[in-house]
């Protein structure tokens, strides 16, 4: 998943976390919490809101809850454990440049 996959206008803290988790398996709130440096109840409501967007889905309950990728909202089959032996670098560094681009509010323009 790219910058360019994402629905346009998404907060930065839901672009940051969908971004993160093309390159995770599945991530839980405390993930989304140090991602976005937010507290306990603004990572909730905003799971939450991710949820009734259909962007991510939740699996697990308590402290087991884990959220994961849509696979109608990610367009092709989900990959829940991408293997990371072999895998190209250059991916993850155009991610996480991604991210920063976020974070600093220089999205490149398509």
């Amino acid at each position: 998943m790219t910058l360019e996959d994402l629905p346009r206008g998404l907060p930065k803290r839901w672009a940051t976390f969908l971004l993160k988790l093309s390159i995770a398996p599945s991530l839980d709130r405390l993930d989304y919490q140090a991602l976005n440096a937010v507290s306990h109840t603004t990572a909730k409501h905003d799971l939450a809101e991710l949820r009734a967007a259909g962007l991510i889905v939740r699996s697990g309950r308590g402290r087991g809850t884990r959220y994961s990728v849509n696979i109608p909202f990610s367009g092709q089959p989900q990959v829940n454990a991408p293997s990371t032996s072999g895998q190209d670098p250059a991916s993850f560094r155009t991610v996480f440049g991604q991210i920063e681009h976020i974070y600093r509010g220089t999205l490149p323009t398509p």
